[in-house]
């Protein structure tokens, strides 16, 4: 890719305008589609319009404030999986730009004043995105729904800022080659704290991976109450794909409330709904339908208990990966990679599960999302806990030993299935050529067969034939048989030359 000449604020100015207009079309689009083919609204373009713009002050965190439109107060409760989306997007759109530069040496390293070109990048960047946000929120208004001005610009920034961070930092990184080392996606972080944000991103992914999984499967078994909800609302066809939409756009957030609880946390859903391991209370709720998987109140099993073991066996796979990081540092630097591990876990779940909290009005959705008076403490003794045992477990020198017979084991194996796979394919090639000894051996007897089987027919056609019959006068016997051309040219008198 070419040297892009333009000042880094430039680029980040343009880079903003781009991911906005992009976020902007991915929200305005379908609303209008669905606009212009449904014949029984009367809410003309400009509605459709704002409600887009709503929908994109929603999506980056911001707050609305309703008034006479059956909910009353603010609603701060973002569909994450739209947040995710315009993420990935300010990401990738900051990715390219910084891929655009050229911030690296051939050894991969950092040239002079790279780190005050990519502050400038994301400086230009995350302001310019969130004046287009708070413009955004300034022109989505009508008498009963108005964004929070400040709140979405401030949402928008912070996404900004943390989404083109992460793009840029992606653009670092290379392969690695014959003249140059790769550099990683964490080159401008020291060991421990880049040991320490890969264990922070093991936890996470086990966490809500595991989640995932059994969320997934929860809903598939509580389909019929979700289609009843569904039927209940009779849309039709886009009606039924903006559903379909908006329970994509939710998911997310239905994640986040699944990983809460399986943390031995409380979810609520307003103010006489709650989820946790005691049991399940259901009040009022809204008519959508992927509010269908919400369990049916009364108390839950024992075995319900079980699920506890998704986040400390994910706490305890991240501890042992910080532990073989870490076991050739110096106490200083494992100390200070144990101690960012901990905190930076606690704050990373503390910021999810706040994003996937909120409030819908004042009434009855005053609260929902996960209760945080009951739930931090859970979540502190699962990371804290596991990460304490392991830190001291790998104090003691047993760790070193442990990995020694891991790998050691793990040789054992790799050797011991590579000596199978080898006798295996000495038996299958043995089997080939026996096989194709078996062919071979069919062959030539097929085809001495066929010789005799020729031969046997020529016996046969030569006895079928009758003997030429002989000369009648040697049949008579009285006449002897015709002497032949050399007999008949030495019995012949010899020519009459001229002298004689």
């Amino acid at each position: 890719m070419k040297r892009n000449d333009a000042t880094p604020i430039f680029l980040g100015v343009t880079a903003a305008v781009i991911a906005f207009t992009i976020n902007v079309a991915i929200v305005a689009v379908p609303v209008l589609v669905a606009h212009g083919f449904n014949t029984l609204t009367q809410a003309s373009t400009l509605d459709a319009v704002i409600v887009a713009l709503c929908l994109v002050v929603l999506g980056h965190g911001g707050a609305m404030s309703f008034t006479g439109v059956g909910i009353d107060g603010t609603a701060v409760l973002p569909p994450l999986g739209l947040t995710l989306v315009f993420a990935l997007v300010c990401g990738t759109t900051m990715l390219r730009t910084g891929r655009s530069m050229t911030l690296t040496e051939p050894s991969g390293a950092l040239k002079r004043g790279a780190l005050t070109a990519l502050g400038l990048i994301l400086a230009g960047f995350g302001i310019s995105y969130a004046l287009m946000a708070t413009v955004s929120s300034l022109l989505a208004r009508t008498p009963g729904v108005q964004p929070v001005t400040v709140s979405a610009g401030v949402s928008a920034l912070a996404l900004a800022v943390i989404a083109g961070a992460a793009g840029l930092m992606a653009s670092l990184v290379r392969r690695s080659s014959d003249s140059a080392p790769r550099v990683g996606l964490l080159a401008l972080v020291s060991e421990q704290y880049a040991a320490a944000l890969r264990s922070i991103g093991v936890l996470v992914l086990g966490l809500f991976g595991g989640t995932a999984v059994a969320l997934t499967v929860w809903m598939v078994i509580r389909r019929d109450a979700m289609l009843s909800v569904h039927r209940g609302l009779e849309p039709d066809l886009f009606g039924t794909v903006a559903l379909v939409l908006a329970a994509l756009a939710f998911f997310p957030t239905m994640l986040v409330w699944a990983a809460a609880f399986v943390c031995a946390g409380t979810v609520t859903v307003g103010s006489n709904t709650h989820v946790s391991f005691e049991g399940s209370l259901t009040g009022v709720l809204p008519a959508f339908p992927i509010l269908g998987a919400l369990p049916e109140p009364g108390r839950f099993s024992p075995w319900v208990w079980a699920f506890i073991a998704i986040p400390a066996l994910s706490s305890i796979g991240a501890s042992v990966f910080l532990a073989m990081r870490t076991r050739h540092f110096d106490v200083r630097a494992r100390v200070v990679a144990w101690l960012t591990y901990a905190v930076g876990s606690l704050l990373a779940l503390t910021v999810i599960f706040t994003l996937g909290s909120g409030s819908i009005g004042t009434a009855q959705l005053s609260h929902v999302g996960p209760q945080f008076t009951s739930l931090m403490l859970p979540v502190a003794l699962l990371v804290l806990v596991p990460a304490a045992l392991i830190a001291g477990w790998s104090q003691t020198g047993l760790d070193s030993w442990v990995f020694g017979k891991a790998r050691a084991g793990r040789a054992y194996v790799s050797e011991r299935t590579a000596s199978l796979r080898a006798r295996v394919e000495k038996a299958e090639g043995k089997a080939a050529e026996a096989e194709l000894g078996d062919d071979d051996s069919r062959a030539s007897e097929r085809v001495l067969e066929q010789t005799e089987a020729e031969h046997s027919d020529a016996v046969a056609a030569e006895e079928a034939e009758p003997d030429e019959p002989a000369d009648a006068t040697a049949l008579e016997g009285g006449s002897e048989a015709p002497l032949s051309d050399d007999h008949e040219q030495e019995n012949a008198p010899a020519p009459t030359r001229d002298s004689d």
